[in-house]
């Protein structure tokens, strides 16, 4: 496209510079060509800027490799990165989970690429049906002594509305008294509680 824009100045300087020597008629009729070409040029000119600035961004994520230069992390999320960088930096995994976990509908799994940790339990994705069993919760536990996990964010996500069981509790609460027992608040937001293993 970008060929055409040299062609497209000239038309419009010609197209001027004969206006004066011709009809109303055919005036109105160039100035409305002129008009257009000239719009078109201003939207070539867009795209062009914003495919740069999408290749831009695509070189730094690929590049930089940072959080910042591939997505853009909420406002409450970044509490929750600055926090645990600035006070539990040395912790090798970190766990993201929900504020319960009976019913389940989405997770927020992002949280784990912003803090650059290492996953814990082989659920990142938390679904409902396979969360809310009690079979993989209790794996969960297991994996989060085994990985001696002393740090746990829990996320208060929209719950299910479908038309079916995964708006519906399982009551299952395992994973949940679990934390309970063994983890304290040590910080929050409106969305995130920041949980430390409590020591005996």
């Amino acid at each position: 496209m970008t060929h055409a824009v040299p062609s497209m100045l000239f038309s419009i300087l010609l197209l001027a510079t004969l206006s004066s020597s011709i009809s109303e008629h055919e005036l109105k009729v160039i100035k409305l060509i002129d008009v257009t070409l000239l719009t078109s040029l201003i939207l070539i000119t867009l795209f062009l800027c914003l495919d740069r600035i999408k290749t831009k961004n695509s070189y730094n994520c690929a590049v930089n490799l940072t959080e910042n230069s591939c997505a853009r992390a909420h406002p409450l999320q970044e509490e929750v990165v600055d926090y645990i960088w600035d006070n539990h930096s040395n912790s090798n995994y970190i766990f993201v989970g929900n504020t319960y976990h009976d019913k389940i509908f989405i997770n927020d799994a992002s949280l784990y690429f912003l803090l650059k940790k290492p996953i814990p339990v082989m659920w990142n994705e938390m679904h409902p049906g396979i969360v809310t069993t009690s079979e993989v919760q209790k794996e969960i536990i297991d994996q989060l002594n085994k990985k001696e996990v002393n740090i746990i964010v829990l996320s208060q996500m929209p719950t299910p509305q479908e038309n079916n069981k995964s708006s519906m509790s399982s009551k299952i609460h395992i994973l949940d008294r679990f934390i309970a027992k063994n983890f304290h608040v040590i910080a929050k937001n409106t969305r995130y509680s920041i949980l430390k293993r409590t020591v005996d």
